[in-house]
């Protein structure tokens, strides 16, 4: 219970970031249909427990659009049984919190848009949480097969993501918004920038 507490509260964090830093469109969003819950927790499948609470990229990626199977036709017994949604869910931005030295992270959260609105999403390796944003993205969608991974961005810039001659480098946040992963440090102002497709190191933003 308090892995879920911890991941509502990142979400809230979330949605406070992309309203505040230019992640949302500035015209008005389309009226939505009233919600009935704001947080809603959802079951996923559980990732194989390898000991370390951290969750690859690819992983989190995977389940996302996962949902419980409650129809009693294709799981009468209503256990750990669970489908892809048909939903069409687009990727705006996605961000991993704690990471350790293989790009792996205690908790994945997505920037998403359906039929239905606009959602943050987050992953703790066993359970989403969604809270409906209600603001239109202005981020181009991210397409997952089309950038490189965080875990294979770490391997081609280990030197420069692991100096040890730098103060600060405890691996925070990574953000991916507009083509350009950003990685961010515990104790540091230090904020390091790479292309998403390619892995390249970017120059610091002005």
């Amino acid at each position: 219970m308090r892995c879920t507490y911890r991941v509502v509260f990142i979400c809230i964090l979330l949605c406070a970031a992309c309203l505040t830093s230019g992640c949302v469109s500035d015209t008005p969003a389309p009226e939505e249909k009233p919600v009935t819950s704001v947080i809603t927790p959802v079951p996923v499948p559980e990732v194989p427990d390898t000991g370390t609470g951290y969750i690859r990229f690819e992983e989190a990626v995977d389940a996302i659009g996962m949902e419980f199977d409650w129809d009693p036709r294709t799981n009468p017994d209503l256990v750990q049984g669970f489908t892809r949604s048909d939903e069409a869910i687009t990727i705006h931005f996605l961000s991993g919190m704690n990471l350790d030295d293989a790009g792996k992270a205690r908790v994945w959260a997505f920037g998403t848009s359906t039929a239905n609105g606009t959602q943050v999403r987050a992953y703790d390796g066993r359970t989403w949480t969604i809270v409906p944003f209600g603001e239109p993205f202005v981020s181009p969608e991210i397409d997952p097969g089309r950038i490189i991974s965080p875990g294979r961005l770490f391997d081609m810039n280990r030197d420069l993501i692991f100096d040890t001659t730098i103060k600060g480098t405890g691996l925070r946040e990574i953000k991916l918004t507009d083509g350009k992963y950003s990685l961010a440090f515990h104790n540091s102002t230090r904020t390091l920038l790479f292309d998403a497709v390619t892995g390249d190191p970017l120059a610091p933003e002005a």
